[in-house]
């Protein structure tokens, strides 16, 4: 009698976690968190900038975000996105969404439940999602079998959260490569949109002779950065990115300065 009293005791403890189940809005953070997280991880990013992407996303701060991608990752780096970013989000997608679940519910039960929804075919997860009755009697026996006879009233209480739960990861993780198109060309964009600016001539003279290792000096509107690019006489494109110095509208710089010329 005691031993039953007291699983009754343990049972009622813990089965209010899961009442409501999680919130959606602490669902969504833990999926812009996700996509933050995979976007660090295929940039390849230095140990030191990890974690701002990801913070950024979570907290709902794309415009910083994205700018945090511009200034950290290479333009290769942000082309590889959609190829490496979908693989990086669904591993990331499931830490973020079953960390969130433990926050509501106990975590023996979210970690038995998601290695018996690991355990079917994506035939059989589809029509538990779905609300196949033969699934849901399989899903339900399979973790009672996992956890035993005292978690018997709380999977009953809250397999419908936990449906839900997994319902997200499945909509979301079929999106991945979505999402990371998505970053790539934003990022792509506010790169591009960095440099483009006409930049007016303040020295020499037009028409002036220039030689390669010659000082010039363009006017550049107050702008951060601008981007030169000059054809050469066999037909590749040369290019200079530059920052604009904060003590001046004036920027120098030498045609020597250009990567791809060989002044020698």
């Amino acid at each position: 009698m005691r031993k039953h009293l007291l699983a009754l005791i343990f049972l009622v403890s813990f089965s209010s976690l899961g009442f409501g189940g999680v919130p959606s809005d602490e669902m969504n953070r833990a999926v812009l968190e996700a996509i933050g997280s995979a976007v660090e991880k295929a940039l390849d990013l230095p140990a030191s900038s990890v974690g701002k992407i990801a913070g950024y996303f979570s907290a709902g701060d794309f415009k910083d975000a994205f700018f945090e991608i511009v200034n950290l990752a290479t333009d290769t780096a942000i082309s590889s996105l959609p190829v490496v970013g979908p693989v990086k989000f669904v591993a990331e997608l499931e830490i973020a969404l079953i960390n969130v679940a433990k926050k509501y519910f106990d975590a023996k039960l979210v970690d038995a439940a998601w290695d018996v929804f690991e355990s079917f075919t994506d035939e059989e997860k589809q029509a538990w999602l779905n609300g196949d009755l033969d699934m849901e009697g399989i899903f339900a026996n399979k973790l009672k079998n996992r956890l035993g006879i005292s978690y018997y009233w709380y999977i009953e209480r809250n397999i419908k959260n936990l449906k839900e739960l997994f319902k997200k990861y499945w909509d979301e993780q079929k999106k991945a490569k979505l999402y990371m198109e998505y970053v790539a060309k934003i990022a792509s964009l506010i790169e591009r949109a960095k440099y483009l600016i006409e930049p007016s001539l303040y020295y020499p003279s037009d028409g002036s002779t220039v030689k390669l290792t010659d000082k010039i000096q363009i006017w550049t509107s107050g702008n951060n950065y601008f981007k030169l690019d000059i054809s050469l006489p066999d037909g590749k494109t040369a290019t200079l990115k530059i920052k604009d110095p904060e003590d001046s509208n004036i920027v120098s710089f030498k045609f020597a300065d250009f990567e791809g010329i060989d002044v020698n």
